[in-house]
């Protein structure tokens, strides 16, 4: 629906620049807020400088560490006459700028009226610190992240057709998802699996809206999700072709698979002894190393060595399996403060959270928040922590409501629980780390917008009534 249609002096070109503009004007006050913060990059964001393929002589083996689509990116950029840790962070944030300003303008010509309530939306994706961290720091999901946002914006999109009964073609679904995925999953494998949304999203949305079965529901979704994935690999056998015919080897998207599911089984206390891979990626390295295979996350030999000796350690403990599962599953729920606020220099943690913890351990924390020396750091640590938490289940707590008050309310709010779940789908089932699930916490945001649009929905039924 044009935004002019009902909003009489509003070009959609006035409102996308609205939008645009309180989105960047919410980045600049986050980062002026923790200015201080937002410096650190990981050490292992220098792997993406390196070719994504290369020959190794020690193993006689090429080794194929990630995919190419972020180091293109980084490539390009160091073309330019800027300095690369200035010109990618700035790149980043512009794209995801440019994208929470599509979502916003998307959900604005949705519901015109709230044109106003999507700028606040805008600004408030732009402020949102664990976005803007994942747009600043040097890693694949700082691109990522920004796709997905474009993914959720179509899903919405294509489900509030399918709500009004006017459901879109299932070639224009499963390309826009097939396209989309295989963008992202150039830039980081694990993309390859949030295809499935816009055709999960349209299944769930015509069946509880009573416009289809639930038979014709799940056959709809499973053969949606599987063209989707399909496409996905379609739009990636170029560069497979082009590594079998260069390397000798067909590989699809990384080698890094057997490493993560077999290194995921030390979340947890297990029997085999396999260290917490939070600790970092050292003890896999030296594992790798003392049983021949030096590299753990780029050859096609590990992987399949790490692969078999989880099957093997799985079948030996199922229970073990299902444990990390389970304590995955809990930990997806639980908030964490933006890694820029908790690291400095080579990923080791700020000093002063070390001395906030042993201060904690005398006061409690709302005495420490006005102190000085104490106070800010209790708000980015246990502050956004707590923000991040209430993010997240506010995702369940708007399913509910929607379970709760089915008769008046529309299953769009399903959409962002949904998206939360296949977005963190791929890292139950392989390895979950805190910092995996920030780039997800604004869907909290987006489900308490879609809660205040159908409650203005409910109003305006009401006056008419």
């Amino acid at each position: 629906m044009p935004l002019s249609r009902t909003t009489p002096g509003n070009s959609p070109r006035a409102v996308f620049l609205a939008l645009l503009t309180a989105a960047t004007a919410g980045r600049v006050a986050i980062l002026l807020l923790l200015r201080t913060h937002w410096g650190w990059q990981p050490p292992y964001h220098a792997v993406y400088l390196q070719p994504p393929d290369w020959f190794e002589p020690s193993v006689n083996e090429y080794l194929v560490g990630q995919m190419p689509g972020y180091w293109a990116f980084l490539r390009m950029l160091r073309v330019a006459p800027w300095n690369v840790y200035v010109a990618a962070p700035v790149a980043q944030t512009a794209l995801q700028i440019l994208a929470i300003a599509w979502l916003t303008y998307r959900l604005a010509a949705r519901a015109p009226q709230r044109v106003r309530t999507a700028a606040a939306l805008a600004a408030i994706l732009g402020v949102d610190p664990w976005l803007c961290d994942t747009a600043i720091v040097m890693l694949p999901a700082s691109l990522t992240a920004s796709i997905f946002m474009v993914l959720v914006e179509r899903t919405i999109e294509f489900c509030g057709r399918a709500a009004e009964g006017a459901p879109p073609s299932a070639l224009l679904v499963v390309s826009t998802a097939g396209v989309l995925g295989a963008l992202g999953t150039y830039i980081r494998a694990d993309f390859a699996t949030y295809a499935a949304l816009p055709a999960a999203g349209i299944a769930l949305v015509t069946w509880l809206s009573g416009a289809r079965s639930w038979q014709w529901a799940v056959s709809y979704g499973v053969t949606g999700a599987i063209a989707a994935g399909l496409l996905v690999i379609g739009l990636l056998l170029p560069r497979a072709t082009y590594l079998r015919v260069h390397t000798g080897s067909f590989t699809l998207t990384t080698n890094a698979a057997g490493g993560g599911f077999w290194f995921g089984l030390g979340e947890i206390a297990n029997p085999w002894n396999i260290p917490d891979p939070e600790t970092g990626d050292d003890p896999i390295e030296e594992f790798g190393r003392a049983h021949g295979h030096p590299f753990a996350y780029a050859s096609k030999q590990t992987s399949a060595f790490f692969m078999s000796l989880f099957l093997a350690d799985v079948r030996e403990h199922p229970s073990a399996l299902v444990k990390v599962i389970v304590a995955r599953l809990h930990r997806v729920m639980l908030g964490w403060p933006p890694s820029a606020v908790s690291f400095s220099h080579d990923y080791e943690m700020a000093p002063e959270i070390g001395r906030l913890g042993e201060q904690l351990r005398h006061e409690p924390w709302y005495r420490l928040l006005w102190t000085r020396e104490y106070g800010p750091w209790v708000v980015k640590q246990l502050g956004l922590r707590s923000l991040g938490t209430a993010l997240l289940w506010v995702l369940p707590v708007t399913a509910l409501w929607y379970f709760g008050r089915r008769a008046r309310e529309t299953p769009l709010l399903l959409i962002p629980a949904l998206a939360y779940a296949v977005g963190t789908g791929v890292f139950v089932l392989v390895h979950w780390s805190f910092r995996y699930g920030q780039q997800f916490y604004w869907l909290g945001w987006l489900a308490l917008y879609l809660l205040g649009e159908a409650s203005a929905r409910r109003a305006v039924r009401y006056q008419i009534q």
